[in-house]
């Protein structure tokens, strides 16, 4: 299963990489390709970062 980032989500996530990939310990890279919609969320760390991700982005995302 691939992540299914909107653009806006993405835009979003911009800059956060580098702190989750701190808080997994794993590098920003992995991490964006998660949101990119390039990595297969399939493994156990794969889903805590896409969970992770899905959690800032009720943060960030306004709701309208």
């Amino acid at each position: 299963m691939l992540a299914s980032f909107t653009e806006y989500e993405k835009d979003l996530l911009y800059g956060k990489t580098k702190p989750l990939a701190d808080k997994h310990k794993c590098s920003p890279k992995y991490v964006k390709f998660i949101v990119m919609n390039e990595r297969n969320i399939n493994t156990k760390l794969a889903k805590e970062i896409y969970e992770d991700l899905k959690a800032l982005l009720k943060i960030y995302k306004p709701n309208i």
